[in-house]
Formats: C-alpha cells, structure tokens, sequence
C-alpha cells in the first residue's frame, strides 16, 4: 500500500498470509512453511520511497501484547487490509488471529488505527468471542463458502471516508452493521444504512463525492447472485444496479467478487464477474445516479 503522497508504502510478508489466509496470499516455492506465531521480527514493514529504507514498524509481538485477550495466547497472528487516509498521515488496519487456519469461522478480528511510523495505535473494534468450532469434533466441511464472510462476528473490508472517519463491516454494541467510526479516542461510532445495509461487501468510495458509496454483496445462498449498489450517505437511499450469477462450484481460492470501483469522474463502475461464463470485467455507466444528483 503506497501512501497518496508518495512518501512511503506499507506492506507485510504475503508468504504469512498463505499459510493463515490462502484466499489473499501468496505460495513461494516449497512452501507453505511453519511459521512463529506472533515473531518480534515480522510484521508490518515501512519503505522510505526516497531512499530505499525499510523498517519494521510494528511487530506481531507488538500486536499480540497490545490490548491482549486470552484467545490470542496460542493463535497464529496476521494482518491484511492495511489503508492510508487521504493526507498520509494515518493507517488502519486489520489484525487477525486463530488458532486453526484452515477453518476461517475460527478467526478473530481487530480494527486498529496508528501513525505511519507505527505511533499512537488506537484499537477501534475487537471481535474476540467465544469459539465452539475448536472443538476436536467439528465440521468445517460443513460450513457454506461464504459464511465465513456472513457471520455476525466478521470485522472486513475497513475504508477511509476522510482523513478521520472509517467505514468498515463489523459487530458493535451487539450487532453487525455498516459503521462509521471516527478515528479518536471519543470512540464514536454510528450505524449506516441500518435497514439497508444488510450484508457485508466490497466497499469503496466515489474519487469525486464521498456522498456515494459503492459496495456489492457476496452470493446468496439460494439464487447464487451478487447484488451490485450504490448508496447516498447524505440521503440514505441505495440504488440497485444489478444482479449478477456466479456458478456455486466456485470455491474460496477461485471465486469471483465483483470488487467493484468507480473511475475518476465517478460516472461508471468497473466489477469482475463470471455471469456470462468466464471471468471478465465490466463497465457500467452510473451517471444516471451519481451525475444527477
């Protein structure tokens, strides 16, 4: 992740995320490889673009020691979805631990906010909870595709709305929603879409309004489609722009989200998707909707 002013990238070791996450990591040859489970020598890294210097940052040791719950004694630690805001000037991210990786109903979540050189962590949400899937005598066969991605303890697809807000799917105060969480120790959170945000999704923002949130859902159980919408964050209404099939034999490691983003002027939306049978992408024009309004 390259900071927008082009000073410094964040990144962590993808070789990590193959063995804890699959579905977002990366083989190397040989591997997948044991892995230390919360290292004080891994973690996020920090590259100076200018000079070339790299840093670790913040540690998996560090991660594990901050705000500590007992589910984190004898899991395996990792991050993903790490963003910058708009000034460059704060990061969030996701900090995830299990301790059965193959089973992704077993992970744990954080949202965590810091500075860029790792300063003034601020922890968001905490998703720990009790988990009866490490019982020696559950199914994980049993478990559909997505529900990993529908449970109600499930913290994803976190984004900056401005230089101090974050719009994130997540549990808070005892529910699942679309939140809206100011990033300060006040610890303000409010509810989106409360009745219309339902499911979680890929959430990005208009470049030219942040008023216009784009986001899809993963498939339905029953139709095996995935609704594409766009919603008005100063009105509270949403848009259906479609409805697209994906076939049900698709798995986790070659599934097809639409992972929809707007172009510059916010007038169309790009998706991925496999309705006419084979993973393509696709231009829809929504200035109907964003350019009227």
């Amino acid at each position: 992740m390259c900071s927008p002013d082009s000073r410094y990238a964040l990144c962590v070791d993808y070789r990590r995320l193959y063995v804890t996450h699959e579905t977002i990591g990366y083989s190397e040859h040989g591997g997948p490889f044991p892995l230390q489970l919360a290292p004080a020598d891994d973690g996020i890294y920090r590259l100076d673009l200018a000079t070339g210097e790299l840093a670790l940052i913040v540690s998996y040791d560090d991660l594990r020691r901050f705000h500590y719950v007992e589910s984190m004694e004898h899991a395996i630690h990792w991050v993903s979805h790490i963003e910058i805001n708009p000034a460059s000037s704060r990061v969030l991210f996701l900090h995830r631990w299990t301790e059965r990786t193959a089973d992704e109903t077993c992970f744990l979540h954080r949202l965590i906010t810091m500075n860029p050189d790792g300063s003034d962590m601020r922890l968001l949400e905490c998703s720990d909870h009790p988990l009866p899937q490490l019982a020696d005598d559950f199914d994980p066969s049993a478990v559909g595709t997505f529900d990993y991605e529908k449970s109600e303890y499930q913290i994803s697809h976190p984004l900056w709305q401005d230089d101090s807000h974050i719009v994130v799917w997540g549990p808070h105060a005892g529910s699942i929603h679309y939140h809206l969480y100011e990033d300060s120790d006040r610890g303000r959170v409010e509810v989106i879409g409360r009745d219309l945000l339902t499911e979680n999704g890929h959430m990005s923002f208009s470049p030219v309004d942040t008023r216009w949130l784009l986001s899809d859902t993963y498939s339905d159980s029953q139709t095996n489609t995935r609704v594409l919408f766009l919603y008005d964050m100063r009105e509270g209404l949403r848009y259906g722009i479609g409805e697209f099939y994906a076939p049900p034999d698709l798995k986790k490691e070659n599934r097809c989200d639409l992972h929809p983003c707007c172009n510059r002027d916010g007038l169309a939306v790009c998706i991925d998707s496999v309705h006419e049978g084979a993973r393509q992408m696709y231009v829809i024009d929504v200035s109907q909707i964003t350019g009227a309004r």
